[in-house]
């Protein structure tokens, strides 16, 4: 989320807020109903590009409204002053959701209307986001997997002999990634997504390097630990592909491209929430 800083000169200046803190800022900002609303970010990051200077948010970034900081109350005064009347209330901000590279919102639908969905003429696949709370992980594939570092497909063990299929070449260079199958619902049904590494850290907090490295060793590998037993309950807005192998074949194993964790997100007890059985399951 970009927000424009204007100061009294009308020079601007932008501000990127990425994921989890452009859902901070505006849930602060939209429970701020009282007056006029100021508003500190601190630990930002200035970057500058040709002659361009902007802001970006970071892991440090914090969002503060209407605190008790004694700059705050010099620059509401100096802008009483200058106005002669107290600050306008903002409008209250519109949350878009994703957008194309064209900057058309993606369309949302209910998981229902995900698996009733069907492909334009000449179309390969089409792009939805859908509101889905998280209720399960499959652990038939695991929750990582090997990942070729050129095209980022599966590197298969032949006897200590990884390969990747699709390059045709030995990969010992391999690193792991996150592959997470999920079971989701909401109001029309359930159904299954899967979050690769970026979606899957975003979600989890770690990388998978340090979960699989903090394993103990008496612990199977294969096991879901208890920090990925977290994403359980999770609410979120999913960016999901949909293609053919879903709408032809009848699978309802759908990739999730991004996704935005929803506010007010409860944790549910994980102990039962464990799936044996494949994700690649038909509609029935």
């Amino acid at each position: 989320m970009d927000v424009i800083i204007v100061n009294p000169r009308s020079e601007k200046l932008s501000m990127a807020l990425w994921e989890n803190k452009a859902i901070e800022f505006l849930e602060l900002i939209t429970a701020a109903v009282d007056g006029s609303v100021f508003v500190v970010i601190t630990g930002l990051l200035a970057k500058k590009i040709s002659d361009n200077v902007f802001l970006s948010s970071s892991d440090a970034t914090n969002t503060y409204v209407n605190i008790d900081y004694a700059p705050l109350h010099d620059l509401k005064a100096e802008m009483l002053i200058s106005t002669g009347k107290t600050m306008e209330n903002l409008p209250p901000p519109v949350v878009k959701r994703f957008v194309t590279q064209e900057g058309n919102t993606l369309e949302d639908l209910t998981i229902e209307g995900l698996l009733e969905a069907t492909l334009p003429s000449r179309t390969t696949f089409i792009r939805r986001t859908c509101e889905a709370t998280i209720v399960g992980i499959v652990n038939a594939e695991g929750w990582f997997y090997n990942c070729c570092p050129r095209c980022a497909r599966k590197v298969r063990d032949n006897e200590g002999t990884y390969r990747c299929e699709n390059c045709g070449k030995d990969a010992t260079d391999f690193k792991q990634r996150y592959k997470l199958i999920v079971r989701v619902e909401d109001k029309s049904g359930m159904t299954t997504f899967t979050l690769f590494n970026k979606e899957a850290e975003q979600l989890i907090g770690i990388p998978v390097e340090t979960v699989i490295n903090n394993i103990p060793q008496d612990s199977s590998i294969g096991n879901i630990p208890a920090v990925i037993k977290n994403v359980f309950g999770k609410k979120c807005v999913f960016d999901i592909k949909i293609n053919a192998y879903n709408t032809e074949r009848g699978y309802e194993d759908f990739t999730v491209y991004r996704l935005t964790e929803c506010a007010g997100t409860h944790i549910e007890d994980a102990s039962k929430q464990m799936e044996e059985n494949p994700a690649k399951k038909r509609k029935t």
